[in-house]
């Protein structure tokens, strides 16, 4: 599936039938083969597009679309009109911009836009509205009206002022004459049909965890063939030994029936300290194909130039008193690793997560500012020793091509990328990816909406499961749960 996100914004609530509706909803079943289709009004998500479209026009990547239907109520609605208003004031000073990221369909009923009187009509309409706001306000008083009616006033107050010069900008284009020519113009424009010929399978986008979990079967028959008599379905012989089947690869296995079968037989296996070792190994590569690909995917492409969002309200589960960190399996899945259990239910903070960044007072000059996340990152993945000697700009320069190395092999070559997910490395963002051009560190944040299912089927019973496998791991290894060391 293509990493282009297409956002549909469209008088959902105005319009709720008839065959405008049908119209949409046709393109977005059409689109939505290729690409992933962001709309307000979709059951899966639950989430209104008024607050989701603020956030994908200012996450909008360069391979991005908004495609506006407007009609009639679309251009009286302020809820609507809005969320053409915020894609205006993301790009108007960039009028090249929002036409190549901006698409419009015009619906029959509101083709009065082509011409300057009908514009003036709806500018006319929202100074109607703007100046009833206004009377109502000054009639009831700023203290009665709330923070939701003083957005509401400011909403329309924005509308009427620039709802000319966005109709006047759209006014002067022409498009394709259907909304069925409209999704192949679309497609044919982000050569989307072209892409799902060249769609990355699952095996590609989890080359390594594939390869590893298959290594680690042909190093220890034994673990493998404990697993094969768990995992008929999973494992397959092919000559002397037993790989994964096409229905893994396939991402069509059940993960928490797979982990409970393994769970259920625990007792009878009789591996060493290295089997049990093999076995944790084997389970966390499987965890992490149960990721949906599609998400990996499309996040994939946004960690080198911004940050990655799951849809989950807490970056821990909690579950009988037990706690399981989401963000190591995450990173993991991102980063084409296998998953070590115990990072996600360590007792202390383990893995690959950095500590939140220093605060820096506010009126600090950028080269100064650099210079603290640069010597924060030399001391949490180097030492404090080194960071407490970079008293030059040469020498703090020196140490922070150290840390880039050791980003680069921790994510590339070792599959275990160190992560930030903190509010502190959200307001540095910029800085990071764009100044620091640190690529190799993840930014990873929980949405704030939205259900980790979405990405990963019934994680709450995987999790118990999980929990339960890793007890007896770490009993059976003797508690030896260290981290690989990463060295550049």
């Amino acid at each position: 599936m293509s990493t282009t996100r297409v956002a549909v914004s469209y008088a959902w609530s105005e319009e709720e039938s008839g065959q405008n509706k049908q119209a949409v909803d046709r393109f977005c079943a059409e689109l939505g083969k290729y690409t992933t289709v962001v709309r307000d009004n979709d059951p899966e998500t639950g989430v209104g597009l008024g607050d989701s479209l603020r956030e994908f026009m200012r996450d909008l990547g360069r391979e991005d679309l908004l495609c506006v239907f407007l009609s009639d109520a679309y251009l009286k609605s302020p809820n609507t009109l809005y969320e053409l208003l915020v894609a205006w004031q993301r790009s108007k000073d960039h009028p090249e911009e929002f036409k190549s990221r901006v698409k419009v369909w015009t619906f029959d009923c509101a083709n009065e836009i082509y011409t300057d009187e009908g514009r003036l009509d709806y500018v006319e309409f929202w100074k109607d509205k703007k100046e009833s706001s206004e009377a109502r306000r000054e009639r009831i008083g700023m203290d009665y009206l709330g923070k939701t009616g003083q957005e509401s006033h400011a909403r329309t107050l924005e509308i009427a002022q620039n709802v000319y010069d966005i109709l006047n900008h759209i006014g002067d284009k022409l498009g394709p004459q259907s909304v069925d020519e409209f999704a192949g113009w679309v497609k044919k424009l982000k050569g989307l049909e072209k892409k799902t010929t060249e769609q990355v399978t699952v095996e590609k986008v989890f080359e390594n965890v594939l390869a590893e979990v298959e290594k680690s079967l042909a190093a220890d028959p034994g673990t493998a063939a404990f697993l094969a008599s768990c995992l008929p379905d999973l494992l397959t012989k092919k000559g002397n030994h037993w790989i994964l089947s096409g229905k893994a690869h396939g991402s069509t296995f059940d993960l928490a029936d797979s982990l409970e079968a393994i769970w259920k037989s625990l007792d009878s296996f009789k591996g060493s300290v290295h089997g049990f070792r093999s076995l944790e190994k084997f389970i966390g590569g499987l965890t992490v194909l149960g990721i949906d690909p599609n998400w990996v995917m499309l996040h994939r492409t946004k960690l080198s130039r911004s940050s990655a969002q799951f849809p989950s309200r807490e970056a821990n589960v909690v579950f009988e008193q037990k706690h399981a960190d989401l963000l190591p399996l995450v990173s993991a899945a991102l980063a084409d690793g296998c998953i070590r259990l115990h990072h996600m239910f360590g007792e202390e903070l383990v893995g690959r997560q950095l500590p939140d960044l220093p605060a820096v007072p506010a009126g600090t000059v950028e080269s100064d500012r650099e210079a603290e996340v640069k010597k924060h990152l030399v001391k949490c993945t180097q030492s404090v020793q080194k960071a407490e000697k970079c008293d030059t700009d040469e020498a703090l320069e020196e140490a922070f091509q150290d840390v880039r190395d050791l980003l680069r092999n921790a994510c590339v070559r070792f599959h275990e990328p160190y992560y930030g997910s903190s509010e502190s490395y959200g307001r540095f963002e910029r800085l990071l990816k764009e100044d620091l051009k640190l690529s190799d560190l993840y930014l990873i944040f929980p949405e704030g909406s939205g259900r980790f299912e979405k990405i990963f089927e019934n994680h709450l019973l995987v999790f118990q499961i999980l929990y339960d496998i890793f007890t007896v791991i770490q009993k059976q290894t003797g508690g030896d749960t260290q981290p690989r060391e990463v060295t550049t």
